[in-house]
């Protein structure tokens, strides 16, 4: 794990914890709200890819008939593809959280938190994520909800701490220390 963690905890993730995890993602205004904000961020990336593409070809070509289409074919064809990928992904990961045999989730997992980020250890992968990419922690009945990336989140049961006040230390410990990386600007963390 990391050689000075702040914060570590050791669980199980059960079918129980992955159903709740669901059910927060897609009936609670903070769930519909982590969705949203990982299907805007890439609508954002595609209009950013737009535009590039409209200044190139304008410079290109000179012609603002044959930019403006190609920035709407182009808009367009990021909006249909980014929406399918949304779909694709909606689709994986219900099929992950609702299908036994696919559930690569299930089992042991160790997390660790630094000033750099979070570290996961899980019975199938090893996972790393700078704070810049943990879009905030949410708290349901039973479980600690850390969003990453587009399409991730890391699931911490409370059950994995001694009491109550230990899992508000850590929950604590998680907001503070992302908004120390967000004012800090000393040279990046190592790998």
């Amino acid at each position: 794990m990391l050689a000075d963690p702040i914060g570590e905890v050791e669980y199980d993730i059960t079918e129980d914890d992955l159903a709740e995890c669901w059910d927060f993602l897609r009936s609670t205004p903070d769930g519909l709200r982590v969705m949203r904000i990982h299907y805007w961020a890439g609508a954002a990336v595609g209009i950013f890819v737009s535009v590039l593409a409209l200044l190139y070809s304008f410079a290109a070509l000179r012609d603002p008939v044959v930019a403006s289409a190609t920035f709407v074919a182009l808009s367009l064809t990021w909006a249909v593809a980014w929406h399918v990928r949304c779909r694709s992904m909606f689709r994986r990961t219900s099929a992950q959280l609702l299908n036994p045999r696919r559930r690569s989730a299930l089992g042991r997992h160790r997390m660790a938190v630094d000033e750099c980020g979070v570290h996961e250890v899980g019975p199938k992968r090893e996972v790393r994520h700078r704070w810049s990419q943990v879009g905030g922690i949410y708290e349901t009945r039973e479980l600690l909800i850390l969003p990453v990336g587009l399409d991730g989140e890391y699931i911490v049961p409370k059950r994995a701490f001694a009491d109550p006040a230990a899992a508000d230390k850590f929950r604590w410990s998680v907001e503070r220390l992302r908004r120390a990386a967000r004012a800090w600007d000393g040279p990046p963390c190592a790998k």
